[in-house]
């Protein structure tokens, strides 16, 4: 494997920034990772919240959310050579740089904290822009106008998903060498020590659909230059350390490409019993890879087991050896902890053993408390910090 992505076997816990209820809370919830013995801590987007609260619908793929700025002594001193180019993305009147500068530097601060707790954090880089993005807006020359992003039907949407996202015109990102992606790849991995990208699997073929068109079943597969963008970041970006999100439609292609890069991929407990070929198995998460028992886009593992078909939850039960469905959140847990994925990242969720009150989002749904839900920190004794420590340390994951 890449022995820089993930070089020990490790766990981490993900939770949005956003679900902190403030950026202040930030070195409390460090503090609490540290004693629970985690290594990582996986975000969302920092990028600035676009449709419905989504950080995956941003108005910038660069520009920060100024919520991140919160309790930062703001300087007068704004010679920013390491910012300068992305200001372009921002607007250059006085107030946005100040904003950004400001919420940069405070994200710093959280970042530097989080390393001298001995925590690295997992940044996100969605695979599109918004269709109203300034990136949009500035390249429209990267762009395609005839079709849109989504995906077909699957585990989420009888439907498929119809994002709208603009599709990237890969035949001009590849003539400009794929500047504009190195760009941003390098933007995010000054804030972040790993970058997970989202929808790896659109880096090999996407779902395109037409502009006009109502509904995702009517798209098709086109293929992207996976493999060229890859060699782009080898060589630009040597020592990235990238996790690659390759759930949905998963081909043969999609696999040879995660292969090719090299970067360790995903493995979610909760899809691992749809059935009994699943590429999820926890059997077969094989070391350079990172498994969870959900995602931001899953129902925590209680509310999955409230939910989950009778033939997929009697298959989980079996498999983690549990009579009563209450003892999913916590065999979950254990289970993806033994897993052999050198690194394992649960929800704070499913240690805490929530309900769907606490999912974070429902994919193909706007609205309906998506991107809402906001951590009770007084969930966070010592006694959980303690427990987690303990079930890290017995599966020779602590830090």
């Amino acid at each position: 494997m890449s022995a820089g992505v993930i070089p020990r076997r490790a766990s981490g816990v993900l939770l949005p920034v956003r679900s902190l209820g403030g950026i202040e809370h930030a070195e409390r919830w460090l503090d609490f990772l540290s004693a629970a013995g985690q290594s990582y801590w996986q975000i969302l987007p920092l990028t600035i919240p676009g449709e419905g609260g989504s950080p995956y619908k941003s108005v910038s793929a660069f520009a920060l959310d100024p919520a991140l700025a919160h309790g930062f002594a703001q300087s007068r001193d704004l010679e920013l050579p390491e910012l300068r180019d992305y200001f372009d993305f921002v607007g250059n009147d006085r107030e946005s740089v100040e904003a950004q500068y400001a919420a940069y530097s405070r994200w710093l601060e959280v970042r530097a904290y989080a390393h001298s707790r001995g925590i690295e954090i997992i940044g996100d880089v969605p695979i599109y822009v918004a269709p109203d993005s300034s990136d949009h807006f500035a390249h429209p020359e990267l762009f395609r106008t005839d079709a849109v992003a989504g995906v077909p039907p699957d585990a989420f949407s009888s439907d498929g998903q119809l994002w709208g996202n603009p599709l990237y015109d890969w035949t001009e990102h590849k003539r400009t060498g794929f500047a504009w992606w190195l760009s941003r790849l390098k933007w995010w991995l000054t804030l972040c020590d790993v970058v997970r990208i989202d929808h790896f699997r659109g880096l090999d073929a996407y779902w395109a659909v037409p502009t006009d068109a109502k509904s995702a079943k009517l798209g098709r597969w086109e293929p992207a230059p996976g493999k060229a963008l890859i060699d782009a970041i080898r060589s630009a970006l040597p020592g990235a350390r990238i996790i690659a999100e390759d759930l949905g439609h998963v081909t043969k292609g999609v696999r040879k490409l995660v292969r090719y890069s090299r970067f360790p991929n995903m493995k979610v407990l909760q899809f691992a019993f749809d059935s009994a070929t699943s590429d999820h198995l926890p059997d077969l998460c094989g070391l350079n890879s990172v498994v969870y028992t959900g995602t931001h886009d899953n129902d925590t593992v209680r509310g999955w087991a409230n939910s989950a078909n009778p033939t997929t939850l009697g298959r989980a039960m079996r498999f983690l050896e549990v009579r009563d469905p209450a003892a999913l959140p916590d065999a979950f847990v254990q289970c993806a902890l033994d897993c052999a994925s050198k690194l394992c990242v649960i929800p704070i969720q499913d240690w805490l053993g929530l309900g769907s009150e606490a999912r974070v989002n429902t994919p193909g749904t706007v609205g309906a408390g998506n991107w809402t839900w906001t951590l009770d920190l007084g969930l966070l004794t010592p006694a959980l910090a303690l427990a987690m420590r303990s079930a890290t340390r017995r599966a020779d994951r602590l830090s």
